[in-house]
């Protein structure tokens, strides 16, 4: 992937709750086109890393000023987007060129809103105020997540199905056309015939809009029919970054090796799931050294000591192990 153009460009970015480091200088770039996943056990980072990139943290939150996340929006112009001032940003960035898909369908929506007014308020938000225009795009958009609009934009979201809100949801995430679609857990709570169908539904979205989109979840599962590269993030730390087929089929690093032996195999009902030991560590009380080293078979002592640097093995593959940097 990385002989497209860069359409998102993370660079050391860090992000402290008060005084409580949760990434740790992370880089990673999302190429235009691809779908790159963002992949680990909760309270690993990810989210935290994709609010950065919408400026979303809350007021404890603090990004270190060495921070930089580049938005390349056409062959011309490349923005800094921390440096951008706020009203700016929210006015042509945030929904206009970078939107959200945000955790929680069951919980996103305004319960005691229509769909329509959710439609409406959120174009408003960001300076548009033709309702005419508003509800067409609104119509367009939800004939493409596959829902009835004439039914949907007269529900209260208690009227509807888990399904029928994470397909409401992208659909607001597409209304201003958005290049960049970030989807936070796009499929929590959401039975596993659904889920399929979300994930499909979100293929079709990207070829018919050409959009990129950074895919955050726990379930490294999901991520098998849709990624084109994944990050593997373990104590606000990437750990593993390579293509889809690296990380399944030659996974090195052994967290992710973890993460996929974690995972059911269809049809081997009789074999044992094997899970990863312990917990993730406490922020407040990291451990020493590689931060997985408590929770990995192959520790050696070096691993306690000292914290592995990521370094790239070839042009596609990123990793943090001692065990391949000796």
């Amino acid at each position: 992937m990385n002989t497209i153009k860069p359409l998102i460009e993370v660079r050391n970015l860090g992000v402290s709750y008060l005084n409580i480091k949760v990434i740790s200088n992370i880089d990673f770039t999302v190429f235009k086109g691809e779908v790159f996943a963002l992949v680990g056990e909760s309270g690993c980072g990810k989210s935290t890393a994709a609010n950065a990139i919408l400026r979303i943290l809350p007021e404890i939150a603090s990004i270190d000023p060495t921070s930089i996340i580049t938005y390349h929006k056409d062959d011309l112009n490349s923005l800094n987007l921390l440096a951008m001032d706020e009203q700016v940003f929210s006015r042509e960035i945030r929904w206009r060129e970078i939107s959200m898909v945000f955790q929680g369908a069951l919980n996103s929506l305004n319960p005691v809103i229509k769909i329509r007014d959710h439609f409406t308020e959120t174009a408003r938000a960001h300076g548009i105020k033709d309702r005419k225009w508003i509800l067409d795009r609104a119509r367009e958009l939800l004939e493409a997540v596959k829902l009835d609009p004439d039914r949907v934009l007269n529900l209260y979201p208690i009227e509807m199905s888990g399904g029928m809100k994470q397909r409401t949801l992208i659909a607001l995430a597409l209304l201003l056309n958005p290049k960049f679609v970030i989807l936070d857990e796009p499929t929590t709570a959401l039975d596993v015939l659904i889920q399929r169908e979300i994930i499909s539904l979100l293929k079709d979205l990207k070829n018919k809009f050409n959009l990129t989109y950074m895919l955050i979840t726990h379930d490294i599962a999901l991520v098998a029919d849709i990624a084109d590269r994944i990050a593997i993030m373990y104590a606000g730390r990437i750990v593993e970054e390579a293509d889809i087929y690296d990380i399944f089929y030659k996974p090195l690093h052994p967290y992710t090796q973890g993460l996929l032996m974690s995972v059911p195999k269809l049809g081997e009902f009789k074999e044992e799931i094997v899970t990863i030991p312990g917990m993730p560590p406490d922020y407040r009380n990291l451990p020493s050294g590689c931060k997985f080293h408590p929770r990995c078979p192959y520790a050696m002592d070096i691993c306690r000591k000292e914290e592995p640097p990521i370094i790239k093995l070839d042009r596609e593959r990123r990793i943090a192990c001692w065990i391949h940097l000796r």
